[in-house]
């Protein structure tokens, strides 16, 4: 994601007083106004690019809010010179998927490596990760050369908003991307740009979001990315920029946006820029209940002696260090992001509080959501307690599972509800690969893809026989003769009667049938009961 440090007005002021040759943003990652420094001042980019003549390519949405961050992005790679080599495994690329070492580097799109320094009180008693974030702007990517890169996890764009007419989308190659991420076991997580102006349209925003990955099983958070757009010039553009909206108004929506999407079941997280987090949003507030995914494009991310009151100085859980990676299998410079993994934690009881917590080394961990475990199974965790009154289905790494009194039920099957429908569980998890039919207190359903299908009407089977289904339920008041797509049939208390010989009736006439099928090949006499009937391909003459 997402900034191209901006080239505001004060960029070209400076330029035209002709006292420098160069400027350098400041790096702080995520659509930011950014103050310009002179080429020879300690910055992470010197390159300054003409975008006079830019146009963004045919298949982008003009009003998608990354463009102007993924144009800029793309042609600094143009301009500083690319490599047709894979990227490549570095002993430390080694290092930084599973150490918990301060110390990390990767290669640069452009030729070299980045070593990177992590803050002891992000990595301390955790693992280092290293990871990318995507959006169509990728293009096509060969997800197996990605995984070989080293890396182990991806948090793909689902959907954004548009930065004019406030519209919503989804990214065009989400569906692509997620099947080939999980093909290959990497671990993945979305993220929805955002431009809400209230805490209402954040929640319209989660609730795109959750159509979106509705039957997506994801290991990695669900993040809200707050930033402006920008331009292909890198100016700050947009309803929300416009908008003006204070530092409190910004967290309202922030928390709307997580709020809604915790509550169907995801962890989730905010991501923003340096900047962003120390002067737009209370992130240290924010963090209490959710994780932070901060943008800073630097080597490090927070100096006390540089940083202080400008950018964000407190803990994080996923740091955007560069938009300039590359990454065996795609061919653009890549988002680049170490995830903090926590050493494993578990469900304990606190004498003090007198609740059950879930706790890393004593510590609880409050902005911890999801599924944990001890000895006595697995648990829902909101806020860093375990919560006894959930009823219904969550999600890990693993699957989707039916919680009841707020623990996993590996004895449950049958059916289950969420948002998103009624789904089949098998063993307390919901069974994707499921078809076929199953049953509840309000009758026998059809599923497809382990979900009920309310819009289907047509005939399903089980081990008792083959059943008329309308809207996706056995309608036992049925009789007559009914199509299922291939032929016609005799259905009798909502079933097929492979047993009837005779002639039935349905709005379209009187049919001849044999063993429950109407048979339009025969055309002749035949008798029923004290009656004799003459048939022309399989209809009956009355």
């Amino acid at each position: 994601m997402k900034r191209f440090a901006a080239m505001c007005l004060i960029a070209s002021m400076i330029a035209s007083m002709g006292s420098v040759t160069g400027y350098a943003a400041e790096a702080d990652g995520a659509g930011q106004t950014a103050v310009y420094q002179t080429a020879g001042s300690a910055s992470d980019e010197t390159e300054v690019l003409d975008v006079s003549t830019a146009t963004y390519p045919s298949d982008w949405d003009p009003e998608d809010p990354l463009n102007g961050r993924a144009y800029r992005q793309q042609q600094e790679q143009e301009n500083l010179g690319t490599s047709d080599e894979a990227a490549y495994r570095s002993s430390a690329g080694e290092l930084a998927r599973s150490s918990s070492n301060v110390t990390t580097s990767w290669p640069k799109y452009n030729g070299g490596t980045t070593a990177y320094i992590h803050n002891s009180e992000n990595v301390t008693g955790k693992n280092v990760i290293a990871g990318i974030d995507v959006s169509y702007h990728q293009g096509s990517i060969d997800w197996n050369k990605v995984k070989a890169s080293g890396v182990q996890f991806v948090i793909l764009r689902a959907g954004y908003r548009a930065y004019g007419s406030g519209s919503m989308a989804q990214d065009s190659r989400f569906a692509e991307y997620y099947k080939g991420a999980k093909n290959v076991g990497l671990k993945v997580g979305a993220y929805f740009y955002s431009q809400a102006t209230t805490p209402q349209e954040a929640v319209e925003e989660a609730n795109k979001t959750l159509s979106i990955i509705n039957g997506c099983s994801f290991e990695m958070p669900v993040a809200f990315d707050y930033e402006y757009a920008n331009d292909k010039y890198g100016n700050c553009v947009g309803r929300l920029y416009n908008a003006n909206l204070s530092k409190a108004q910004k967290t309202a929506c922030a928390r709307a946006y997580c709020d809604t999407i915790r509550a169907a079941g995801y962890s989730t997280m905010i991501y923003a820029n340096a900047g962003w987090c120390e002067k737009e949003l209370n992130t240290a507030a924010l963090r209490k209940d959710y994780q932070i995914w901060m943008a800073r494009y630097n080597t490090y991310t927070y100096k006390e002696s540089k940083d202080k009151g400008q950018r964000y100085g407190g803990q994080i859980d996923f740091w955007q260090c560069s938009d300039n990676a590359k990454i065996n299998g795609i061919n653009t410079a890549v988002d680049f992001d170490y995830w903090y993994q926590p050493a494993s934690g578990s469900i304990v009881y606190d004498q003090s509080l007198q609740r059950w917590v879930y706790a890393i080394d004593g510590v609880i961990q409050y902005q911890a959501c999801g599924l944990a475990s001890n000895e006595h199974g697995w648990f829902r965790v909101d806020n860093g307690f375990v919560n006894f009154d959930f009823n219904g289905l969550c999600s890990n790494e693993n699957g989707w599972w039916y919680l009841t009194g707020g623990k996993i039920d590996f004895d449950y099957n049958g059916l289950a509800s969420n948002e998103y429908g009624w789904w089949q569980i098998h063993g307390g998890k919901v069974d994707f690969d499921y078809n076929g039919l199953t049953a509840n207190e309000n009758g026998w359903w059809r599923l497809a893809g382990g979900k009920i299908d309310f819009d289907y009407n047509g005939f399903a089977s089980n081990e008792n026989g083959n059943w008329r289904v309308i809207g996706g339920k056995i309608d036992f008041n049925r009789t007559g003769v009914d199509f299922d797509g291939a032929s016609w049939w005799r259905v009798e208390g909502g079933k097929v009667n492979t047993n009837y010989n005779g002639i039935a009736q349905n709005e379209y006439g009187w049919w001849y049938i044999r063993h429950g099928k109407v048979v339009f090949d025969f055309t002749g006499w035949t008798k029923v009961g004290s009656g004799r009937y003459y048939v022309h391909n399989g209809c009956v003459n009355r």
